[in-house]
């Protein structure tokens, strides 16, 4: 027993002599087996750790939440970035800084697509400081917010109408010519829908056959929308409308308006017209 014990500790003093040796001469190859480099580092730093351990939100300082706020992002975090955000707006005393903070919250939100936050900030930020140099680029990026919400024709047009507006403000001071040329795209999109929006009322009216109130909306459309491109071929194409149902005699059975219509030649015109066979067709169905 004592001879194993001696030839044991024996071993383990080599094996430590050794070992001691291979470090000094740099060869650290035993070790590399024992402890791999990624394991060693994988252990001693952890990747993306939380910045400021140990410390709550509402006690950082402003250097501490900007370091909490890109791990936030990094994580793809909202909530702890809008935490961190809204701290950091109330403990910021360089109106520079907080300025730069303001919009880049309001790029944070449109870059989520919660559009609707987004304007409200970027209107906040235009508001504020309407003589800075980022005024433009949030003017404009509140366009597009507006305009993102707003939707299809034959829904509600608020949004579509606070667009017209901002872009209206917008025109009358914009420099940068490439959100001039998109605002002024978009304007034209806006009063096309519009337009649409109100040929959906007019069509609702005559199936309903309310003349009167027909009339009234063929009267608005004339008078509102000179802007619209091929306007005339879209008016006169409403009135001949109007004349074909208000007619018993020429009212179809079925119809619906679509002003796409108005700018075909009269033979592709003469195809989409509903027939006799048509509307016989349609009896047949309902009738079966």
């Amino acid at each position: 027993m004592r001879i194993l014990l001696s030839i044991i500790s024996v071993a383990i003093l080599a094996l430590s002599n050794y070992t001691r040796s291979e470090c000094e001469t740099g060869n650290k190859g035993l070790l590399n087996k024992m402890f791999p480099a990624k394991v060693r580092k994988k252990s001693a730093v952890k990747k993306n750790s939380y910045p400021v351990p140990g410390k709550s939100i509402n006690k950082m300082n402003e250097d501490e939440l900007v370091l909490v706020l890109e791990y936030a992002k990094t994580k793809q975090d909202k909530d702890l970035a809008f935490k961190v955000y809204y701290h950091l707006l109330s403990v910021c005393q360089d109106h520079t800084k907080l300025k730069t903070y303001k919009l880049d919250l309001a790029d944070y939100c449109y870059g989520l697509q919660d559009y609707e936050k987004a304007a409200l900030k970027y209107e906040e930020f235009c508001l504020l400081y309407p003589g800075c140099n980022e005024a433009e680029y949030a003017e404009y990026k509140l366009i597009l917010c507006t305009f993102y919400m707003s939707l299809e024709a034959h829904r509600d047009q608020t949004d579509t109408n606070r667009t017209i507006s901002f872009i209206n403000h917008f025109l009358n001071k914009a420099k940068d010519q490439k959100y001039i040329d998109e605002a002024t795209s978009i304007f034209k999109t806006c009063r096309k829908r519009l337009l649409q929006h109100e040929v959906i009322v007019f069509e609702i009216y005559l199936k309903q056959q309310k003349f009167t109130g027909a009339q009234k909306r063929l009267e608005y459309i004339e008078k509102n929308f000179n802007d619209i491109e091929n306007i005339e071929k879209y008016f006169q194409h409403l009135q001949k409308i109007y004349t074909l149902i208000k007619d018993p005699v020429t009212r179809p059975f079925y119809f619906t308006i679509k002003l796409e219509d108005a700018l075909l030649d009269q033979k592709a015109l003469a195809k989409k017209k509903i027939t006799q066979e048509d509307v016989a067709k349609t009896v047949s169905f309902f009738v079966a």
